[in-house]
């Protein structure tokens, strides 16, 4: 679980697969650019992979709106329907396989730490 201001994002590791390595960067992205990481942290082609591996962003007039939902999800090399339209802000919602894991995201949300603790520097 990780905790931005006021809203929680669940993260799941799968080092099995491959991914990429554990520490990685430092990525540097130019002014007036954004930062994309994809929503599979560790296997992802997104800005650390763009540029030959340097790394890289999004110019801010390229985006056009914020993600919302998700719109498409695999599981077990397989289109994973009960995602499809899952809500992306606010409390996480848990892949149906991954129930079990209910009462440990419940703990996470109630013991979070303090906001001031989640909220990024000011540059």
């Amino acid at each position: 679980m990780e905790f931005l201001e006021d809203e929680a994002y669940l993260t799941l590791y799968d080092r099995a697969s491959g991914g990429y390595a554990e520490y990685q960067g430092p990525f540097l992205v130019k002014p007036n650019e954004v930062y994309v990481m994809g929503d599979n942290r560790n296997n992802s082609h997104d800005s650390r992979v763009w540029w030959g591996g340097a790394g890289g962003g999004v110019p801010f007039e390229n985006i056009r709106g914020r993600a919302l939902f998700v719109w498409l999800s695999y599981a077990d090399q397989q289109v994973d329907w009960s995602r499809m339209g899952a809500p992306v802000m606010g409390r996480p919602r848990l892949p149906k396989q991954m129930m079990g894991l209910e009462p440990a995201l419940t703990k996470c949300l109630h013991d979070r730490p303090p906001f001031e603790k989640t909220t990024p520097p000011n540059p």
